[in-house]
């Protein structure tokens, strides 16, 4: 099999056991949707990360010979309380990128309640002064709740945070978030984009507003670290079915690649974060995890 061509012109053979100073990407899976299931939402999105990987392996190598990828899950579903699992795959998250925050790092869960980790874990690092959230998502997932899931994480980061945070909402819906999800967090600045906001008078995707990303607020160095979070069910539909909430009014893929495309190139560490994607309610043509993949590739590329 490893011998045949077409497997050797596929990404998988660029993923190696070992994490090291010769490797460029990351990945970091989460393979526990109990974040999920805690909002009254499906079960299945900790197949996610073995989906989406599996289709993005198979895609044509187009890098450089030497591109090194490895692959790490975060997550310990042994541990006992759902908060002490969320700390601790925080711990591991740091430990995995603290020397490698030049890396391309993609972070898949499962749930959003995944942002959480990472984000603490980039509490845990002294280098970072700054972070930035960029939350494309149809939720702010800002809920005030007395306990942690995937409709919490940015509230529940923001509550106990010393870093200085900015935090951008871009495509959320006014009817999918409640009044008390809307108000002010605790440390930092929050911004909301509306999905009517950024729209222009027309159906070109590409004049989609994209006014959120001409003022980041916080110079771009190694002290700021930038987060892309993409809750899949900010897709429109047709794309993107294979969510707990899914979308009838979102935003099309190609205005999230030309996020990616802007992004990618800022001056700072930075991760992409995909969470929410639930395989088991995708469709035969695996298009969800496909368009996933795609936006994966348009990253590290």
């Amino acid at each position: 099999m490893k011998n045949n061509k077409r497997y050797l012109e596929s990404m998988l053979p660029l993923f190696k056991d070992e994490l090291n100073s010769q490797t460029n990407t990351i990945f970091l899976k989460a393979s526990n949707d109990e974040g999920v299931v805690r909002n009254l939402g499906r079960k299945g999105s900790r197949y996610a990360p073995e989906a989406i990987l599996n289709t993005f392996k198979k895609m044509s190598n187009h890098f450089n010979s030497e591109h090194s990828i490895f692959a790490k899950e975060v997550f310990n579903s042994s541990v006992e309380s759902f908060e002490n699992k969320q700390e601790e795959s925080a711990k591991v998250i740091f430990e995995t990128i603290k020397n490698h925050l030049s890396k391309n790092i993609i972070h898949i869960g499962g749930g959003h309640d995944h942002a959480y980790p990472l984000l603490k874990s980039l509490e845990l690092n002294p280098k970072i002064k700054n972070i930035l959230v960029l939350n494309v998502d149809a939720h702010c997932d800002t809920r005030i709740d007395d306990h942690h899931h995937s409709g919490t994480p940015f509230r529940n980061f923001t509550d106990e945070t010393k870093k200085n945070v900015r935090l951008k909402q871009i495509g959320i819906h006014a009817y999918a978030n409640s009044k008390t999800t809307l108000t002010p967090i605790k440390n930092g600045k929050e911004d909301h984009y509306t999905l009517s906001e950024l729209r222009v008078e027309s159906d070109n995707f590409k004049l989609f507003n994209q006014s959120f990303l001409s003022d980041l607020d916080f110079e771009l160095n190694d002290e700021t670290f930038v987060f892309l979070s993409l809750d899949c069910d900010a897709l429109e539909s047709s794309i993107m079915e294979a969510v707990s909430a899914v979308n009838h009014d979102g935003l099309p893929l190609s205005y999230v690649e030309l996020v990616i495309k802007h992004i990618k190139n800022l001056g700072s560490p930075k991760a992409f974060g995909l969470y929410e994607y639930n395989p088991i309610f995708d469709n035969l043509s695996q298009k969800g995890a496909r368009a996933l993949a795609a936006l994966i590739y348009e990253w590290i590329n």
